[in-house]
């Protein structure tokens, strides 16, 4: 099982072409936790990058980091919608 941690665009070119469709799917699944993630946060905390796990759960974690920086951060496990 190989982790990708995608921080940007370009990030998306180290996972392999084969296995981008599962990436960009659960890609689309974090951005919705996330949206109810900053909704219930409310500027609180800040996500810094998408972390791909090719484990074929299909499941996402969204670590929020503190803006005050004295929080350790604060982890969301989500699964897609089927």
């Amino acid at each position: 099982m190989k982790t990708y941690t995608i921080r940007t665009v370009v990030d998306f070119l180290q996972v392999p072409s084969d296995r981008r469709d599962d990436c960009l799917r659960e890609f689309a699944a974090w951005l919705d936790g996330a949206d109810l993630v900053k909704a219930l946060l409310d500027g609180a905390g800040t996500l810094d990058h998408f972390e791909w796990i090719d484990d074929g759960r299909h499941l996402f974690d969204l670590q929020i980091l503190s803006t005050t920086g004295d929080e350790p951060p604060f982890r969301v496990t989500g699964g897609m919608r089927k």
